[in-house]
């Protein structure tokens, strides 16, 4: 019995050897693809602010630091015709990215700023601080800010954009401009 299952394994052995080093010249399985970044949170806005002169298109910006202007994450000039653009960033095309990232997440509760001015014009303000300006996303009980979060991008989301000359001219000489706009600032990445 012991040599039939001898010669049965010596038979079977040269038949089986072409497999036993089946998978070693397989390609290796892809990598998982990385996570999809999170909205962490977002910063609406809808504000006005009217100037004494004409003007058909505007400055935006979004500053982050102690004061509020430390770093301009965006500064751009917008038309009504930008209204339903998303402007973002990331790390490797912003310069300042990197320091505005360290204080979103730094733990401290920095400030942040909002500006809109028709080119030209008087701008308003609106600052606040990272703790009652963010809401919603992920991280929306996460306070005061986004400690231990990794920030991939910011977007800029325009919904609307009204640049009316000479708008309600308080004046009476057609020297106004007012403007408004309306949209969110979106911090993405990981919790």
């Amino acid at each position: 019995m012991r040599r039939a299952r001898f010669l049965t394994t010596l038979f079977l052995l040269p038949l089986l050897a072409p497999f036993a080093g089946c998978g070693d010249d397989d390609p290796a399985a892809p990598p998982a693809p990385a996570p999809t970044p999170e909205a962490l949170a977002y910063f609406s806005f809808n504000a006005g602010v009217g100037s004494p002169n004409v003007a058909d298109a505007a400055s935006v910006s979004f500053h982050v630091g102690p004061d509020g202007a430390d770093f301009a994450l965006f500064d751009v000039t917008v038309t009504n015709a930008d209204a339903g653009r998303t402007i973002a960033i990331d790390p490797g095309e912003h310069p300042e990215f990197a320091q505005a990232v360290l204080l979103l997440t730094n733990g401290t509760n920095d400030g942040v700023a909002f500006r809109r001015a028709p080119l030209g014009g008087a701008s308003a303000i609106t600052r606040s601080d990272e703790e009652t300006s963010f809401a919603g996303g992920v991280l929306a009980d996460q306070e005061p800010d986004f400690a231990g979060a990794e920030v991939t991008g910011i977007s800029l989301v325009l919904d609307a954009i009204s640049i009316d000359s000479p708008g309600r001219d308080p004046n009476g000489n057609g020297q106004w401009t007012d403007v408004t706009v309306q949209g969110q600032i979106v911090v993405l990445g990981h919790p």
